[in-house]
């Protein structure tokens, strides 16, 4: 058990050699040894870091409460950090190309690229973005307070919209076959089809879910299923 961070870790990442990386409210970033030791700590100060990915070369993505996202180097140094949204950024992710997406409190989605520009902005919500995921294909998922989870194109348009949860839904992954699991406030993990139509749902616990991943999942995680 690692007990080095002082705030809430909002939010956590592994990659292919099994280091781990946490996002917290302490304003740090922290990158962690398999065994649990603490690596090194990036931080800027009083922001809080909300998100956190990492890519199949090591380098990692924090989406922070300034409205920034940050790229790292693997040794814990900074690369860039991108302005592209207005308020705090809750979501991150990155493709096997280094292309970075990220997801914010002021309805957006942002494709950024390896060098931290923007290259679109999708404004399809009508609420907080609470996640977001990316597929082998360039395919981008994100999830919302305003109900949805929706399919946004490589090029940045809306391929379609599920609107089949009743409360905020705060959690988004895609496996490797395309098929899309959600994790909502109305006490279900769904599973979707890869053009938007609901498989299952699971309702086994009488709570409010979350978060969702899938294995082998996670882009950063396992790059041998890209």
């Amino acid at each position: 058990m690692f007990t080095g961070n002082v705030g809430y870790v909002r939010d956590v990442a592994v990659d292919s050699d099994g280091y781990v990386y946490l996002a917290s409210d302490d304003y740090t970033v922290r990158k962690l040894t398999p065994d649990g030791s603490e690596v090194w700590r990036f931080s800027v100060s009083s922001v809080w870091m909300f998100a956190v990915a990492v890519d199949v070369n090591g380098y990692v993505y924090a989406g922070a409460s300034n409205y920034t996202v940050y790229k790292i180097t693997p040794e814990g140094s900074q690369v860039w950090g991108s302005v592209r949204h207005s308020k705090p950024v809750g979501a991150v992710a990155v493709g096997p190309d280094g292309y970075v997406y990220s997801g914010s409190d002021d309805r957006a989605v942002c494709k950024i690229s390896p060098e931290g520009s923007q290259v679109w902005k999708f404004t399809g919500h009508t609420d907080y973005v609470s996640d977001v995921a990316v597929d082998l294909n360039g395919c981008v998922y994100s999830s919302g307070y305003d109900k949805t989870v929706r399919k946004i194109a490589p090029g940045g348009s809306q391929l379609w919209v599920f609107t089949g949860h009743t409360e905020s839904v705060d959690g988004v992954a895609v496996d490797p076959n395309g098929y899309v699991y959600s994790a909502s406030r109305d006490y279900t993990v769904r599973k979707l089809t890869p053009d938007g139509s609901e498989v299952w749902r699971f309702t086994g616990a009488n709570n409010y879910k979350y978060a969702v991943a899938v294995d082998p999942g996670l882009c950063g995680a396992f790059p041998d299923h890209w």
